[in-house]
């Protein structure tokens, strides 16, 4: 199948990377106030094989603004990496009980409206009164332009089932659109192998407000909840997706893709290509080029927490993922457009808070990163910036749950801008307004009362909500939360 094809042939691209690695020289990063340049490589997305890279050093420094650099020399194995199966067992922790709102506008459609239900008939209309049985059937008779409201109730996949969304392509005034039918919360257990809900070849979809549950709690299926393939302008709105074996919300090859306001927790369980909650992977210049904000891609007011990747790309080697957000590898097909990282809190997950790897032109602003790196195999830090250029990492916040993790950059060129770190170490890397502090977050992660994360923001580029939709203030605060 296609994932399979561009599967092996990213096998191939990451051996050239290896063994470029492994002839490089030791090169000293450079940097200015504000900018942050080092040199090392950190472990990603391991196909046919893992790299593993001694303790990083870490320089101390108290005083801001200033910027350090580290330099550490990576030391590369290679193995071949075997799919096997794994009697680890995972305990997934319940969503959080806080809620996200979406700004976004519901985009408009000229098609037909059709509903389906699980007391349904897929001989019927599928009208309100009359509606269709069958999810995947129900999606697949779409046209472009179509929209299909899902009523509450749990819908079940049989083996190997999957929700295609495939060749459905639209404009700017027809989108096709998958939503759950108002005030109502379907349910849909996936049961498939690779994919759950799969857009593929498609352009202008929406899918938005369903709760999409993976096996991973039951099997070790390597199951996506939410692919998104060779596509653009496509939208992920305020989902809830969990216990997937594979990535929660994941974009291959696509442009114009938006994340926004879903919940992702429980994923990336036992996939052995190492995937992450939510990420952008090999970004490609198709639909056009940025939009009028300066961004193709987006990824805004999403809750992801206890995400863990436990299944090793093969024999003795480590895993590398299980991220909570990942820009990966869009510099690798000359992605020329631009990504949006902000107002996302991530706690509790395996892998980094936010980590961009092999890419460029990436803006992470006002997100909260609280104690992830749960995995013992994952290195970097909350923040973590890998072989990537033209990088601003701006406005956020984080709580480390290791000793100067609050950011880290291997061979990366990154403005650090009036970040705030938490922990009695500093970081490896301070820029221009960051500042170091004791003060933590507050149980709902808001920062807490004498936190210089209040009205310790830049105003460039600072979005104007927060991830509750809170308007942020003339001096907005660090983080993904605007204190009261």
């Amino acid at each position: 199948m296609d994932t399979n094809r561009i599967r092996r042939r990213l096998g191939s691209r990451r051996t050239r990377v290896i063994a470029a690695v492994v002839a490089m020289t030791l090169v000293l990063g450079t940097a200015g106030v504000g900018w942050a340049q080092t040199s090392g490589r950190g472990a990603k997305r391991v196909q046919v094989s893992a790299s593993k890279r001694p303790p990083h050093t870490t320089t101390t420094t108290t005083t801001r603004p200033t910027t350090t650099t580290t330099t550490t020399r990576p030391t590369t194995t290679t193995t071949r990496a075997t799919t096997t199966t794994t009697t680890t067992t995972s305990t997934t922790r319940p969503p959080t009980t806080t809620t996200t709102t979406t700004t976004t506008t519901r985009p408009p459609t000229s098609g037909a409206t059709y509903y389906v239900a699980t007391n349904g008939n897929d001989a019927a209309a599928g009208t309100i009164a009359a509606p269709w049985k069958s999810l995947s059937e129900s999606i697949a008779r779409l046209k472009a332009g179509d929209t299909l409201l899902v009523r509450g109730g749990n819908y079940t996949a049989v083996a190997n089932e999957q929700f295609n969304i495939e060749n459905k392509n639209g404009n700017a005034s027809l989108w096709t659109t998958i939503a759950a039918y108002a005030g109502e919360r379907p349910v849909i257990q996936l049961n498939s192998f690779w994919q759950g809900f799969y857009v593929l070849n498609s352009s202008y979809v929406e899918i938005r407000g369903l709760e999409i549950k993976g096996t991973a709690l039951t099997d070790q299926q390597m199951t996506d909840g939410v692919e998104v393939k060779t596509s653009h302008h496509v939208k992920v709105i305020g989902n809830i997706v969990h216990d997937t074996g594979g990535c929660g919300i994941c974009s291959i090859e696509s442009n114009h893709v938006r994340i926004e306001g879903n919940e992702v927790y429980g994923a990336s369980k036992w996939n052995t290509y190492q995937t992450s909650a939510i990420s952008f992977f090999l970004s490609a210049n198709i639909g056009g080029g940025n939009n009028s904000d300066g961004y193709s891609m987006y990824i805004s007011g999403n809750r992801v927490h206890h995400n863990t990747n436990i299944a090793p790309p093969g024999p003795g080697q480590k895993v590398t993922d299980g991220n909570c957000i990942i820009i990966d590898y869009n510099d690798d097909n000359g992605y020329t457009g631009s990504t949006l990282v902000q107002n996302n809190l991530c706690y509790e997950n395996g892998g980094r808070g936010v980590h961009v790897f092999h890419a460029k032109n990436v803006l992470a602003i006002n997100n909260t990163l609280v104690n992830n790196l749960r995995h013992a195999d994952i290195d970097g830090g909350e923040l973590t910036a890998s072989s990537s250029t033209a990088l601003i990492y701006r406005n956020n916040l984080t709580v480390a749950s290791r000793p100067g993790a609050g950011v880290v950059v291997w061979d990366a060129q990154v403005q650090l801008d009036h970040n705030v770190y938490v922990g009695n170490v500093s970081p490896t890397q301070v820029g221009s307004g960051d500042q170091l502090t004791s003060v933590s977050v507050n149980p709902d992660y808001t920062p807490a009362a004498n936190s210089p994360a209040i009205d310790g923001g830049s105003t460039v580029s600072a979005p104007a909500t927060d991830i509750r939709g809170v308007l942020r203030d003339a001096r907005p605060d660090v983080g993904a939360f605007e204190a009261a």
